[in-house]
This record gives C-alpha cells, structure tokens and sequence, in this order.
C-alpha cells in the first residue's frame, strides 16, 4: 500500500514530458526577442504560415466558432481526470494529482498558444518595420481633424442611407468576404501576402465578451477571430477586421486598431469606409474630449445630428451589457500584455491616433 501511495505521488511519464517542453518553449520564447529578425523568418514567414495553411483548409470551412467544442473537449477531459481523481485513496493522493493535472493543463495551453501564435509578439515591431517616429500632434491639429472627419462621416452617412438608424440590412451581405478583400488590399500594399483565410465569427451568446468589456478575441488554439453577437451594427466591420489582423500575426491591440482603420477607409464600400472612419473618430474624439472638454462639447454641439444618434445608439447598445470585475479584468489583461513585451499594456489600444500621425510623418496624409 504505501509503495502505491509514493507511486500514485509521482509524475507520469507524459507529464514530465510536457513539463521538460515547456521549460524549454519558456526559454525559447525569452531568447526570441532578443532576435525579432530570427522570429520573423523562421516563425511568423515559416512555422505561421503552416499553422494558418492547416487552419484555412482543414477548419475554415467550418460555418461556427470552433471554440464551441474546444470548450466541450476541456469539459469532457476535465470530468474524466474528476472520475479518476475521485477513485484515488487518499486525500493527500487526491490534493497531489489535482495540482499534478492543474499544472499540466497550464503547460499544454502555455506551450500550445506560444507555438501556434505567441512567437508573434516577438518579430520586428509594426513601428521598426516601417521606420515610424512617435509624433505628438498639436492639440489645435486633433480638433482641425476632428472637425474633417466629422464633414467626412457626414457625406458618407447621406449616402449610405437618410434613415435615423443603421442596422445589420445595411451591411453587406457577405461582410466577411468583404472585410476580408479590404485587408488583403492593404496588406499587398504593405507589401505582404494574406495567410490563409482569415475569419472572425460572431460568438454568443450576446454580451459574452462585452461583459468585461471585449468587443473581440483571437483564439489560436482554433485560428479564428470572434467578435461579440451583442455588437451595434456600426461597430462589427471594426472589431472584425481587427481581429483578422490578429490572425494575420499582429499582436498589438494599437497597430490592429490602426491596420482595421486604414483598410476599411480605404474600401469601395461606402457602409465598410463608414465604419472604419466611425471606429476611428471614437478614439479621436475620445483623446480630444480629455484634452479640452469645454472645446470639446463645444464642437460636438455643432456636429451632424444624424452622427450623433449613431454614436447614441452605439453607446445605448453597449449599455446593455455592463461590466463584470471590470478591475479584475483590466489587472489581468495589462499584466499578460506586459509579460508579452507590449510595454503600454491596455492603454495600447489607445495608439491609433499616434500611429496615425506617425504615419503620415513617414508617409504623407491619410486620404479618405
């Protein structure tokens, strides 16, 4: 009995396995970034592009979320160790093994999103690639563009359509089809090619991800973007351009922010150029409204209505689905974003505006 006790104490074989690779993919991944140029070509231009070819023609056809049953898989494994656990003893046999299985799952997750996404955050940065400098724009600059863009999403909106609101009829019927030729339009204009097919299904049920403040998420685990089922209509060509992005290898929340921005004011399609300007005038019009908020209500008074009740319903939407630990949330996703070499954390997503400015330092004005 008790050579089975000190036997029942120990780690399998596969368990030892899994610990010895994670080390070794912890170490790896440190040494990385020491040399974003090796992760470039051998990761994401080598390892990436296999990774994305298997998903693409073994998953992508797949019309639902495959996080779907990925989550069924765990439930299902996690009830078989239980009924093995529970067998076990003694409680000391029973404390030991739970531990032994927590930390085996860690591991294969660990190991799992660093293989088959992770490396990403260590390639050449978006801002060493294309030679950027941060620029800090004055504040009278922010106001002048705000105003621009405001007679720009005013023109546009006439033209899409005169009714108070914008609903899901008013997208195009094959959204991800068109998302999707936007950003391989721009990428063949940043002088890359599009891996594979990229998605990003609409998860629910609603409120799912917008419950700790998520419009989106990439999973690698099923090379798949997701947006919220709960999101207004104005907002799902944004997040899920953003989200292919993601797909495309880009880590940073700022730099997907900017790329969704750039290749849906660029598209043909008034609602999708609508959109994307739309995405990016929140975020402006969220950096100006802190800057100077008497200017700003000043300016926001004289602005189109119709605007203005688009961005109501946006907010009015979002309403419905309040925070949950909204702190807990932000603690722990500032922390993992650090730990994955993005040294903004969360305040990265607010980068749009710099890296639109930075730019057009480089590359001349943004036209749309």
């Amino acid at each position: 009995m008790l050579n089975s006790n000190i036997y029942d104490l120990k780690l399998t074989k596969s368990q030892r396995i899994i610990g010895l690779v994670t080390i070794a993919t912890f170490f790896i991944k440190y040494a990385a970034r020491f040399y974003p140029e090796v992760v470039e070509n051998l990761h994401t231009n080598g390892l990436y592009d296999g990774i994305r070819f298997f998903f693409t023609h073994l998953t992508g056809w797949i019309p639902f979320p495959l996080i779907y049953p990925l989550i069924l898989a765990l439930i299902i494994v996690v009830i078989r160790r239980y009924l093995i656990w529970k067998k076990l003893p003694s409680k000391k046999n029973r404390l030991v093994r739970f531990l032994y299985g927590l930390m085996t799952l860690v591991a294969v997750i660990y190991v799992s999103f660093t293989w088959l996404w992770g490396f990403n955050y260590e390639k050449i940065k978006f801002e060493n690639r294309f030679e950027l400098t941060r620029v800090q724009p004055l504040d009278s600059l922010l106001f002048r563009d705000l105003r621009n863009l405001s007679d720009r999403l005013s023109f546009l909106r006439m033209s899409i359509s005169q009714e108070d609101s914008l609903t899901f009829g008013h997208l195009p019927q094959h959204l991800s089809r068109e998302v999707r030729a936007s950003l391989d339009t721009f990428l063949m204009d940043l002088g890359m090619e599009m891996k594979g097919k990229l998605h990003a299904k609409k998860l629910y049920p609603k409120g799912v991800l917008l419950h700790i403040s998520t419009a989106g998420v990439f999973l690698p685990f099923s090379g798949e973007g997701h947006i919220d089922g709960g999101l207004h209509p104005l907002q799902i060509p944004f997040v899920m351009a953003h989200e292919m992005f993601h797909a495309q290898g880009f880590t940073d929340e700022g730099v997907c922010n900017f790329l969704a921005f750039i290749s849906l004011s660029r598209s043909t399609e008034p609602i999708l150029k609508y959109t994307g300007l739309l995405g990016y005038y929140r975020y402006l019009a969220s950096q100006c409204r802190i800057l100077d908020k008497e200017k700003f209500s000043e300016y926001f008074n004289s602005i189109d209505k119709v605007i203005k009740k688009d961005l109501h319903h946006i907010d009015q939407n979002n309403s419905m689905y309040p925070d949950i630990l909204p702190k807990l949330r932000d603690f722990a996703y500032d922390r993992y974003l650090k730990t994955q070499g993005i040294k903004e954390g969360l305040k990265s997503y607010n980068r749009l505006v710099q890296l639109k400015y930075s730019w057009e330092n480089r590359y001349g004005l943004i036209t749309y």
